[in-house]
């Protein structure tokens, strides 16, 4: 990773998708390139082994347990016998406040107290 390159981690990430370690870096950085409608991060492995300081193995592990918790979505093409994946990150509904959206009582309620204990 290059010394000006970096990647956000939002509190929900971690609060609401209860996110941690390594899934949590790669999950950043996922969702930091495919942010927009339509977009994917199309990087290599080896790009994210080396953001996240681990093994290749090791975020295939990540990445995958991503999927199965259905955080992320993996597309496979191949293009001349060679396998590409592209992922995107999953938003669950109510995870980022919308000013143009309604939120519930009880979001309001948490977010209320959240800001009572600080």
């Amino acid at each position: 990773m290059k010394n000006e390159n970096f990647y956000v981690i939002h509190g929900w990430m971690i609060n609401r998708l209860r996110l941690k370690g390594k899934e949590l870096m790669l999950y950043a950085i996922i969702y930091g390139f495919a942010q927009a409608p339509g977009t994917k991060y199309t990087g290599s492995i080896s790009y994210l082994a080396t953001c996240i300081g681990s093994s290749g193995r090791s975020v295939i592990r990540a990445l995958n347990d991503l999927c199965e918790r259905g955080l992320i979505i993996k597309e496979q093409t191949e293009v001349n016998n060679i396998k590409f994946n592209e992922y995107t990150a999953v938003v669950p509904e109510a995870t980022i406040i919308d000013n143009k959206k309604d939120i519930s009582e009880d979001e309001l309620s948490e977010m209320l107290q959240r800001i009572k204990n600080i």
